[in-house]
């Protein structure tokens, strides 16, 4: 049995790799997926002598990851410390929320010895890797934080989950801060915000709740959509979002839909937020994906060989979080290998389960060679701008084709269709969904009867049969 080690004995640098082992053993233990969602943020792990902290954004966060990894949390401290290694859980700012500069120490509760205070660890917008969809938004977030003068005074980005929304919000801190060391930066999300007012609310403390939150330069406030039929903390918001205009405070969300998309939210809320520069953020491209692909394993040490990235690219993969869960297999796999050396093409396939050739993204053009033949339609009508009830039939078929047998994100796949935009496609490949889950049918080429659902499935067996 290893003796405990003590903190002093080790250097900086093996404290931060022997973090980096623990939340690579906690990643293959719980799965990418769980572990980008509750570890992937800014949820710290890290060593003190034989004890594993675990410090997390709010005691909503903290309380779950108690409750539901404390035994994976165990297993894995007694393994890469010590056998009697115990886990401390730990919130990071009691507040629910980050204000800097912080306040003087004298006006603070005083941290326990061993605890030191936290700071934020925002990632950076020298990082963010700058694809077709995500250049505007990139260039919004640098001017707010170079040079906020100049800026719309709300900036709004929206997208699906993983196209990087919380790197840029985070990245916008970082700038800021360092660009305007004395400026105040509050970073929260909208639960924090949630949480922070209900408290406040209950304890009678909403006016020092409102000099938080307002007397800051830049407040930024992620994953809005959460406070969707929360009546009363989006009146809150509205209040603030007002305050913080009067007084120049510029103002930065995230959320999942655009303003007036979002579902239960007030019709005042969403003007504000509409009022300012709303930008979009799409899924990376075939091109932006292999490039975060190799900067993820550049980041874990993995080099990988010219036939691996080709395999990574062909991954049905596209938001940026499940590239980076791809990679984290990649590194879990090598370290139950004990490889040296460039990776090969079959890791990536394994640590994407794809060894099995069925598993196997398939080729645009045979899903739509083998839609036309299904459906009774030419190449070039599925191509045109044909609203013919047969070609809009074949074209909604394959989009859902496209979207689930291949990698392609939406603005690709609008262009393997011809489509001037993405929504189109996405539109056609919901629509199919629909029709195969209300049992549709249509005729095909020859008369016969047939089930969307049976076609779909036609469409990517005969796909698959020309690759093999």
């Amino acid at each position: 049995m290893h003796g405990c080690l003590g903190t002093e004995s080790h250097s900086a640098r093996s404290a931060r790799q022997g973090s980096t082992r623990i939340r690579e053993a906690l990643a293959q233990e719980i799965g990418a997926q769980r572990f980008a969602m509750w570890f992937g943020g800014s949820t710290e792990i890290e060593t003190d002598g034989a004890r594993l902290l675990v410090r997390a954004d709010g005691k909503f966060r903290t309380n779950w990851i108690e409750r539901h990894f404390r035994e994976s949390l165990e297993r894995i401290a007694a393994s890469a410390i010590c056998a009697g290694a115990s886990v401390v859980f730990e919130t990071q700012n009691e507040s629910c929320g980050v204000t800097l500069p912080l306040p003087d120490p004298s006006d603070r509760p005083q941290p326990p010895p061993l605890r030191r205070a936290f700071m934020p660890r925002w990632k950076s917008l020298d990082h963010f890797v700058v694809g077709p969809g995500s250049k505007l938004a990139f260039a919004a977030a640098c001017q707010l934080a170079e040079h906020p003068e100049e800026a719309s005074p709300i900036l709004f980005f929206h997208g699906g989950c993983g196209v990087g929304k919380t790197h840029l919000l985070q990245g916008i801190c970082q700038r800021y801060r360092r660009l305007h060391p004395t400026a105040k930066v509050r970073y929260s999300s909208a639960e924090m915000f949630l949480n922070e007012y209900v408290s406040a609310v209950r304890t009678g403390s909403l006016d020092s709740l409102r000099a938080r939150v307002r007397r800051v330069d830049l407040l930024v406030i992620d994953d809005i959509h959460f406070l969707s039929g929360k009546p009363g903390t989006q009146t809150e918001l509205l209040l603030t979002l007002d305050a913080c205009l009067q007084s120049g405070v510029r103002v930065v969300s995230a959320s999942d839909a655009p303003p007036r998309a979002i579902k239960a939210f007030a019709e005042s809320l969403s003007s504000r937020f509409s009022s300012g520069l709303v930008v979009s953020l799409e899924y990376p491209d075939s091109a932006t994906r292999l490039l975060l692909i190799q900067r993820f394993a550049l980041a874990r040490g993995l080099a990988l060989s010219t036939a691996a990235i080709a395999a990574a690219g062909q991954v049905p993969i596209t938001s940026v979080r499940e590239i980076e869960g791809l990679v984290s297999r990649m590194a879990a796999e090598r370290l139950v290998d004990r490889a040296t050396g460039e990776c090969g093409p079959q890791l990536v396939l394994r640590a994407a389960g794809l060894l099995n050739a069925k598993q196997l993204p398939l080729r645009a053009g045979a899903l739509i060679k083998a839609t036309c033949a299904i459906v009774g339609v030419t190449n070039e009508l599925l191509l045109s701008r044909s609203r013919q009830r047969r070609v809009s039939l074949a074209r909604s078929l394959a989009a859902l084709a496209l979207r689930e047998s291949t990698p392609l994100s939406w603005p690709e796949i609008a262009r393997e269709l011809g489509q001037s935009t993405h929504s189109s496609a996405h539109a056609a490949a919901a629509k199919a969904q629909t029709l195969a889950k209300s049992g549709a049918e249509f005729l095909g080429p020859t008369g016969e009867p047939t089930r969307v659902q049976d076609a779909l499935e036609r469409i990517v067996r005969e796909a698959r049969s020309v690759r093999t």
